[in-house]
């Protein structure tokens, strides 16, 4: 519906709308309007409602981003709202493995604790959090979840260099065809009439090195005149495998011709070179950015990494005319990042048996379905005793026998066979059994061993505790 207006003699009917239109004034009247808002309007009043007014549900909860394998992960979830029932955090261990659920405990205010499971190398865990509210139903964190839940990494960090540049660490300032935009470390000095400059460190810890760090009106405010300003690191041992360089970096520049430009160089051989791009950009940011330099980065550019490696940055005023540039580094650090972990995850219990001690599972070989290799093991059992290992896709703990049963229904049997010594050993044929017992690779299955105790008595069995594998 069109209202009457300047270029217009008469209504224009040509569609319904909404209570705010003049629809009502065409043929039909009132069933014209329509009782929804239209789309615009509707989604200014939700954004209004969600910038000013309290909500009455919400969930969020804390994101680790790796773990080392082995170990269990604290989280904590926030909420606002009246649970019905618990405050849970849900995880697996792999994409094809079904959700685990574990119920969070309440520290008060709204606030809950967990703990992710330990998890091995080759597991790709993710994990969400959920609730059921009394007037808003179920939440989930991220609200994407579980289509898209949070993910963790497992690996073991370990920390070569973590430089915030709040101390002289040994990093050599030099020019090259300037004298303008020489690198200084300090605290930002913030001028509003320059547009170009950072107003702050990139990791908050205060101080960083940048260009120039003088005010507008001094010599030598920007990098300019065609030349380059460099900042060349200290000695970086990156021979250690999964040694990767990360920093932060600032860039903004006034060259219309996108040609001033932020340069990441290497040299294996030290100070004498030669120094190698592995990175540049020409896009100009008044934000912090940062940047990861993998091995592969550095293999990439022709260098080996090595025990006597250099880093130098650099900012170039490459630009036609009166224009200028402005870098910035901070946040400096050099990491390993590896994975060693023995084949899979240990989880639920296992009770004594007649040797005095339970029965604990364990693994060689590998968890290749390509290799095929893998031999799952329980010790100690009763010796020239006979048993046979469990497997299947769902963890359990319920009793069972003279043990506790660590695997849910369905249950895959591999072969019956005799124990040598004290110790019951089975190879997995990962080829084997029906299509619904065949394993695949980035598939995560449960085994537990199973064996004759007659001398315990009761029921003349138990079983050993349980192993998550998540096959590659």
């Amino acid at each position: 519906m069109q209202s009457p207006g300047p270029c217009q003699t008469s209504q224009v009917c040509t569609s319904s709308g909404t209570l705010m239109s003049y629809c009502a004034y065409c043929p039909g009247g009132a069933v014209n309007i329509t009782t929804q808002f239209h789309p615009v309007s509707g989604q200014d009043m939700l954004n209004a409602a969600n910038a000013h007014l309290p909500r009455i549900a919400q969930l969020s909860g804390s994101e680790p981003a790796t773990t080392p394998p082995g170990q269990s992960t604290p989280v904590t979830a926030s909420v606002a709202g009246s649970p019905v029932g618990p405050v849970e955090l849900l995880w697996r261990a792999s994409p094809t493995m079904p959700w685990q659920r574990i119920a969070m405990t309440s520290s008060g205010g709204g606030n809950y604790t967990a703990a992710l499971p330990p998890f091995a190398c080759s597991e790709l865990p993710s994990f969400f959090y959920t609730f059921t509210d009394a007037t808003c139903g179920t939440l989930n964190y991220p609200a994407s979840a579980p289509a898209t839940p949070l993910s963790l990494e497992v690996l073991s960090i370990t920390t070569l260099v973590d430089d915030t540049f709040e101390t002289d660490q040994g990093w050599i300032p030099a020019s090259n065809g300037t004298t303008s935009g020489l690198w200084q470390r300090g605290v930002p000095i913030f001028d509003p009439s320059n547009s170009l400059a950072p107003t702050s460190d990139g990791d908050g810890s205060g101080q960083c090195w940048l260009t120039a760090n003088t005010p507008v009106g001094f010599s030598g405010t920007f990098v300019t005149g065609g030349g380059s300003v460099q900042l060349t690191s200290p000695p970086l041992d990156l021979s250690a495998a999964g040694a990767q360089v990360d920093l932060r970096y600032y860039f903004r520049s006034n060259d219309a011709t996108s040609s001033d430009r932020y340069t990441v160089r290497m040299s294996q051989n030290g100070l004498a070179g030669p120094f190698v791009v592995v990175f540049f950009t020409t896009a100009s940011s008044s934000a912090w950015r940062t940047l990861t330099i993998l091995r592969d980065d550095i293999l990439a550019a022709g260098l080996v990494p090595g025990p006597n490696m250099r880093l130098r940055v650099a900012v170039a005023d490459l630009g036609v005319g009166a224009s200028g540039a402005e870098g910035g580094l901070d946040g400096f650090r050099v990491t390993t990042r590896t994975c060693q972990s023995g084949i899979g995850t240990r989880y639920c219990t296992a009770l004594p048996n007649s040797t005095g001690a339970p029965a604990q599972i364990s693994a060689s070989g590998s968890a290749s379905v390509v290799q095929n290799n893998l031999v799952a093991q329980a010790a100690p059992v009763p010796s020239n005793t006979s048993g046979m290992f469990l497997y299947g896709l769902q963890p359990s703990q319920t009793p069972f026998g003279n043990g506790i049963k660590c695997i849910a229904s369905p249950i895959r049997r591999l072969p019956v066979t005799s124990s040598s010594g004290t110790t019951l050993a089975q190879a997995v044929n990962v080829n084997a059994g029906s299509a619904a017992g065949v394993i695949l690779a980035g598939t995560t299955w449960h085994f537990q061993g199973r064996f004759r105790d007659n001398a315990a008595g009761g029921s003349g069995t138990n079983l050993s505790d349980g192993l998550r594998i998540t096959f590659q």
